[in-house]
C-alpha cells in the first residue's frame, strides 16, 4: 500500500482495465487489508461493457488492523425491511440496497471499510488468501440444496467455472458428471471425480448462464427430471421444450432459484450463486429484464 492517502484499486477507464490511484476507504466500518480477490464473470462483462466509476470485485477476503481475518458478504442491506428481517436480505427492499463491486466500490483494492454485518469470519485452517473463494462457495451450496438430491440420483453441472466445480466438490458422493469448455476445466473436474456428461440426469444444474447452456442442460435432463439455474443470462433466453401435436407446449420442469444472481447487460462470464439467497457469504445482484413468456407452462396461464 502506498504511503500517502491513497490506495490502488482496479478499476475500468476508456483505455481499458487498469490500477488507479483513489482516495483512502472512509466513513463508517471496518477497515480490511485486502488479502485476496476474485475475478467473477460479472467483472469481465462489465469490463467488457465500458462501466466505470467504482472499483470492481465483489469477491474478496482480508485482514483487520488487529489481526482478524474475513471473507466479506457484498451485500449491502438495510436489515430492517420486511425481507431482511425474513432473513432474505438479498431482497433488501431499501433504496441503498445493492453489492458492492457492482456500481459501487468493492474489493479489487488494498483495503476497504465495510459495515460489521459484511464481516464473516474465517474458521482455523481457513487460509485468507484462499477466502475470496467464500462467496461463491455460498452460491454453489445454495443451488446444490436448493436441488434436494436425494440417495442415487444422478446430477450433471454445465459450465466448468468456480462456480460449476464447487458445485461439484459440495456433491461428492453422489453421481456427478461436469460438462465443460476447457481442458483446465476438465482436469479440475477430474480432480474432483467428477466424469464426463452424457445420458439422461436427475438433476442438471445450469452454471453456465447462456443460451446454449440452458439448451444442453434441457437435454441433458430426464423427463420429470429437474433443473437449477445458477448462471447469469445477460438477456432474455428461451426456455428449452417441446411441442407434441394435442398436448400443447410441454417444458422439462425448471426449478430457478428465487434470487437467481441475474444482473444486467454489462456482466460477463458468468457465476454465482454471488450470483439466489446466500448461505451467509454472498448478496443479491441487480436484477436483469423481465422475461418474455413464450407459451404456456405446465399449469400457468
Amino acid at each position: 500500500m502506498d504511503e500517502g492517502n491513497t490506495v490502488r484499486a482496479v478499476r475500468n477507464s476508456d483505455q481499458g482495465i487498469l490500477v488507479a490511484e483513489v482516495d483512502e476507504p472512509e466513513g463508517p466500518g471496518v477497515r480490511l487489508a485486502v488479502a485476496s480477490a476474485g475475478l467473477c464473470g460479472t467483472d469481465v462483462n462489465f469490463a467488457a461493457g465500458g462501466v466505470q466509476g467504482y472499483t470492481y470485485g465483489h469477491e474478496f477476503a482480508g485482514t483487520t488492523t488487529d489481526g482478524r481475518s474475513y471473507a466479506v458478504e457484498p451485500t449491502v442491506y438495510c436489515g430492517e425491511c420486511d425481507q431482511c428481517r425474513a432473513g432474505h436480505v438479498q431482497r433488501c427492499s431499501a433504496p441503498e440496497h445493492g453489492t458492492l463491486g457492482m456500481f459501487r466500490d468493492g474489493g479489487i483494492c488494498d483495503a476497504v471499510t465495510v459495515s460489521e454485518n459484511m464481516l464473516v469470519q474465517l474458521p482455523p485452517g481457513l487460509d485468507v488468501r484462499d477466502a475470496c473463494l467464500v462467496e461463491p462457495t455460498s452460491v454453489a451450496v445454495h443451488g446444490v440444496r436448493s436441488a434436494s438430491l436425494e440417495k442415487g440420483e444422478r446430477v450433471a453441472i454445465v459450465g466448468g467455472g468456480s462456480i460449476g466445480l464447487l458445485a461439484a466438490a459440495r456433491q461428492r458422493g453422489f453421481d456427478v458428471d461436469v460438462e465443460v469448455r476447457h481442458e483446465h476445466q476438465r482436469i479440475a473436474a477430474e480432480r474432483l471425480e467428477a466424469g464426463s456428461a452424457a445420458g439422461a440426469y436427475d438433476v442438471v444444474i445450469d452454471a453456465a448462464g447462456s443460451e446454449a447452456g440452458l439448451a444442453r442442460c434441457a437435454e441433458l435432463a430426464r423427463p420429470g427430471g429437474r433443473v437449477v439455474l445458477l448462471g447469469v443470462d445477460q438477456h432474455i433466453v428461451p426456455i428449452p421444450g417441446r411441442c407434441q401435436p394435442g398436448q400443447g407446449t410441454h417444458r422439462r420442469p425448471l426449478r430457478r432459484l428465487p434470487q437467481a444472481r441475474r444482473r444486467p447487460r454489462h456482466r460477463t462470464g458468468r457465476s454465482t450463486a454471488r450470483r439466489q439467497p446466500r448461505d451467509r457469504a454472498g448478496g443479491d445482484h441487480p436484477p436483469a429484464p423481465p422475461r418474455r413468456r413464450r407459451g404456456g407452462l405446465p399449469g400457468g396461464g
